[in-house]
């Protein structure tokens, strides 16, 4: 299992870091994490090995990608099948984001809230271009292209591992291809769900939405229960609780698939009025959902609501700061189009052709600004997508064999046919 090594997690320079458009806005203070520790060497050196195993279990995912290449000892340790273990059995802390653009490619960036940092991070260790579709847990989800034809591939951007799933059941017509996670700690191994128009043997498309899902423990896709009649989704979704979420524009609305169960259901809370652009992300056990309210005002406002199970309603929980609004308004030309995407407290916004990202604390509501992220093209129209993001080392692809590594369960929905505003700039 390769490591990724110091070039190939390569960080922005601190000129770059530090270039910033001027927003009036509150900067979220950032925890010293370069504060220098006297360590007795002779302490250290004598370590027992499970000892040290522990210790070094607790370092993020950057410090052990540079730990592998000190010497072969380093390496064979950190790959070992109990520091795996060891590793996969603490709490998640590394919870970054991953930004692709639309179009394929050999890298993505990811953003690490601990340290303020942006990281490309290459694809180069797969065969051709990919468009990253999701991930999960630290797996990505992938849409490849072999001899013409579409394929999924499914790898650990940090291990360099990777797999291409089996055929579907189906023959879909995808023009468009959202992919949402889910961890799942009992699990083990993965599941892909896909969902879009069946393709029939003459070309024609049968529009039934029907549903298949892939469980990597048996190597193959099964279908599952049908998306309700008449349902037009949009692109994106969000996974919660073990339930993965998608939007639908006609008739407006929200369902529920229950990753266990395999059954789909219609969210009885009504959706917000004057509602644009809607975009749901789940943050820490609970569900969002992000979108602009435009009424006789054009500049109208970007809200956060979220659904109160109990209630069956979307509640407003915060609004975007006027002021932060309207510069970004005005930026824009008169027109302003995001996306968002949540992963553990925060909820990042991602505008259309501006090279910085927006961000707000669920725990505090405090807006700050993120660092520009390194991705050319980004003010010359080019779109992105943003997803969760939890590097580590232990996360597997194997498929339809026994492991005593625990890995996420990936959900996606691949749409035929489906938009939103953000698509149609």
């Amino acid at each position: 299992m390769d490591g990724c090594n110091v070039e190939q997690l390569s960080i922005m320079d601190e000129e770059e870091q530090q270039e910033e458009e001027e927003i009036k806005i509150e900067v979220r203070p950032l925890t010293n994490t370069n504060e220098e520790v006297c360590m007795d060497s002779s302490i250290w050196s004598n370590l027992p090995s499970d000892i040290f195993e522990r210790v070094v279990a607790h370092m993020p995912v950057v410090c052990l990608s540079k730990l592998r290449t000190v010497c072969t000892k380093l390496n064979q340790t950190i790959s070992s099948k109990n520091f795996l273990n060891a590793q996969a059995d603490l709490p998640c802390r590394e919870i970054w984001i991953a930004l692709f653009e639309t179009d394929s490619c050999s890298q993505f960036c990811a953003y690490d809230p601990n340290v303020n940092r942006w990281y490309r991070i290459p694809l180069t260790f797969l065969p051709w271009q990919v468009k990253g579709l999701a991930s999960a847990g630290g797996l990505l989800c992938c849409r490849g292209e072999i001899d013409g034809f579409l394929c999924i591939v499914v790898c650990n951007p940090i291990t360099k591992d990777w797999t291409v799933l089996p055929p579907m059941i189906k023959r879909r017509l995808v023009p468009f291809m959202a992919i949402q996670v889910l961890a799942d700690q009992t699990e083990k191994g993965f599941k892909v769900i896909v969902a879009g128009d069946d393709v029939q043997p003459d070309g024609h498309t049968v529009k039934d939405l029907s549903c298949e899902v892939f469980d990597s423990r048996t190597d193959l896709w099964s279908l599952s229960g049908p998306i309700p009649p008449n349902t037009d989704l949009e692109l994106g979704s969000a996974t919660c609780n073990g339930n993965l979420y998608l939007l639908s524009y006609n008739p407006p609305g929200a369902f529920s698939f229950n990753l266990q169960e395999g059954v789909w259901t219609k969210l009885q809370a009504p959706m917000p009025r004057n509602l644009t652009m809607p975009v749901l992300v789940e943050c820490s056990g609970r569900l969002f959902m992000v979108g602009r309210v435009v009424k006789r005002n054009p500049i109208g406002s970007v809200r956060v609501w979220e659904l109160s199970e109990n209630a069956m309603a979307w509640k407003e929980f915060i609004r975007m700061k006027d002021e932060v609004f309207k510069e970004l308004y005005t930026d824009k030309g008169g027109e302003l189009y995001f996306t968002a995407v949540g992963h553990g407290n925060f909820i990042y916004f991602s505008i259309y052709q501006s090279t910085q990202m927006l961000a707000v604390d669920i725990r505090s509501r405090l807006w700050f600004c993120l660092p520009r992220y390194p991705a050319t093209g980004a003010s010359q129209g080019k779109q992105f997508l943003c997803y969760p993001f939890t590097p580590n080392l232990y996360a597997s692809v194997s498929r339809n064999e026994s492991s005593d590594i625990t890995t996420p369960l990936l959900a996606a929905h691949a749409l035929s046919g489906a938009t939103n505003s953000w698509d149609q700039t």
